[in-house]
């Protein structure tokens, strides 16, 4: 009887791919944050351009999950009430200026994320 010798690579693939998808969020969060730095809204006024100055990513290796966030000055709650009220007329930017740009990329967002974990197996 012949036997085949097999080496099973399973834990490397394992990480190959988790190590994919996290370097695909990251990829796709910078895409989605570079997309609503364009829409954030500059205020005319004294301190214009804080709530976008703290537009950031993060992301949580171990769920794996990606975060785009932006912030209000000490307390303000401005980001949620800018981001939104469809009834504000800004000078610049828009309402939904995260909401929007993210929507239109998810087949963009999908792509990223299968792309880097593809690059894993070549």
């Amino acid at each position: 009887m012949n036997l085949t010798k097999v080496k099973w690579y399973g834990r490397e693939a394992k990480e190959a791919a988790r190590r994919g998808s996290i370097d695909g969020l990251r990829q796709a969060a910078e895409k989605g944050l570079e997309a609503s730095q364009r829409l954030v809204p500059v205020s005319p006024y004294a301190r214009g351009g804080y709530l976008k100055s703290t537009g950031k990513i993060s992301v949580d290796e171990s769920v794996p999950v990606a975060a785009i966030s932006y912030d209000s000055p000490p307390g303000k709650h401005i980001a949620i009430w800018v981001h939104e009220r469809l009834d504000v007329r800004h000078t610049s930017g828009s309402a939904k200026f995260l909401e929007r740009p993210l929507n239109e990329m998810k087949s963009g967002i999908l792509s990223a994320y299968t792309v880097e974990i593809g690059k894993r197996f070549k």
